[in-house]
């Protein structure tokens, strides 16, 4: 099977881009033909895993000027290349979607809101937004106080710009033969943006998982892994360090808005923990594991619905207890009480206790490390994510004969 993979990044970036790189290189192994359409540069490590990969710059712009030169380098490579199906993932252009389902039987993965929310949060107000796209999210991007939808520099020609983009991009997506989710959350989502049951199969991401339990950790360090960024909740997490009684350090791994990381560096000297906070920067997520060796557990402050949270069975699979808010596809991997807890959102208060509990209690880390170890292993390895996608693969081919 020849598979074309078309994702406007082609380089280690977020998750759906660890994602990418990861199934072409365990797909590549299993003997299926990988080729990449993207729209950004590559990244040196990802050219072992396609056997070509294309790069056509403004691949996502959503330019009517772009439009007819955008979807004849598209229909090039589809003629040249004729694959058997298109594994489509974060491309948000309705004109390369449309030019893809016209030509070939497409599989898209939706990795997060960026679909059908215009902010990408689903947040709106301080408050989790359970709307489904349409010409209201213009009123609520500048309505009310607080986290706004669109932010509050956004211009209203913007905005509307951008609703019409979604919902044309919505209207080409009709085509799409089977969608693919990480979560039964995500699949709520598409539901309710209209999306029939039958077209949506959950299929959970998966990770590499060391042949042996890592030992527990001696060290009290508290390790968070992500993007800096307001919706991950650092800036409200930091309050909850004041709360701590036993000792700790810890370590934020990850980069983000500079304005961002100023104020939470600003946060931190306000509250003279300076000693106990290291901030490590962008790391490569192939030395990830070097973190999850020396740290006691994983935090998820995350405030906003997070589609997955693929971090967390990365320190699973490491065996590693978590500790998050109780928000979207979260409590799909973390079982409360059984491989980390689970917080009511907002109450930094609870994650305090509940991070004292485990920083004075190797034991019981012990415990639910190898708890969670055990249910990553069984359930988000790389077999269960394979068989599940490739039969998606041949029911879609199966039904165009």
């Amino acid at each position: 099977m020849k598979i074309l993979h078309v994702n406007n990044n082609f380089h280690f970036l977020g998750g759906t881009e660890q994602y990418l790189y990861s199934i072409c290189h365990e797909l590549n192994q299993l003997g299926y033909r990988n080729i990449v359409i993207h729209g950004s540069h590559n990244d040196i490590a990802y050219n072992n895993t396609a056997e070509k990969n294309y790069h056509i710059p403004f691949l996502d712009d959503f330019n009517t000027c772009l439009k007819t030169e955008l979807k004849r380098q598209v229909k090039s490579i589809l003629d040249n290349e004729d694959p058997d199906i298109v594994y489509l993932h974060n491309i948000h252009n309705p004109y390369i979607v449309e030019v893809l389902t016209e030509l070939k039987p497409v599989v898209k993965y939706v990795h997060d809101h960026e679909s059908y929310c215009p902010k990408g949060i689903r947040i709106v107000n301080d408050s989790l937004c359970t709307n489904s796209l349409s010409l209201r999210c213009a009123i609520n991007a500048f309505r009310g106080n607080g986290y706004r939808c669109m932010g509050r520099r956004s211009q209203p020609l913007e905005v509307l710009k951008k609703i019409r983009q979604m919902l044309m991009n919505r209207r080409a997506h009709r085509n799409v033969k089977k969608f693919v989710v990480a979560s039964n959350h995500m699949k709520k989502n598409l539901l309710m943006q209209g999306y029939q049951d039958n077209r949506i199969a959950v299929i959970p991401y998966f990770t590499v998982i060391p042949d042996d339990i890592t030992e527990v950790s001696q060290q009290n360090n508290i390790l968070f892994v992500g993007r800096i960024s307001p919706e991950k909740g650092l800036d409200i997490f930091i309050e909850s360090l004041e709360l701590l009684e036993a000792d700790f350090r810890f370590i934020i791994v990850g980069d983000g808005s500079p304005d961002y990381v100023d104020m939470l560096h600003n946060k931190v000297r306000e509250k003279k923990l300076e000693e106990k906070v290291e901030f490590s920067g962008w790391v490569d997520n192939r030395h990830i594991s070097e973190y999850h060796a020396k740290s006691a557990f994983l935090v998820v402050p995350s405030i906003w619905p997070e589609p997955f949270g693929i971090v967390g069975i990365e320190a699973m699979a490491h065996s590693r207890p978590a500790i998050s808010f109780n928000v979207g596809g979260i409590p799909e991997w973390l079982e409360h009480e059984k491989t980390g807890f689970l917080i009511e959102r907002m109450d930094i208060k609870d994650f305090a206790r509940k991070m004292n509990l485990l920083l004075r209690n190797k034991s019981l880390r012990h415990e639910l490390g190898q708890n969670a170890y055990k249910r990553v292993s069984t359930i988000f390895n790389k077999t269960n994510h394979i068989q599940k996608l490739i039969h998606v693969f041949n029911e879609v081919l199966n039904k165009g004969k």
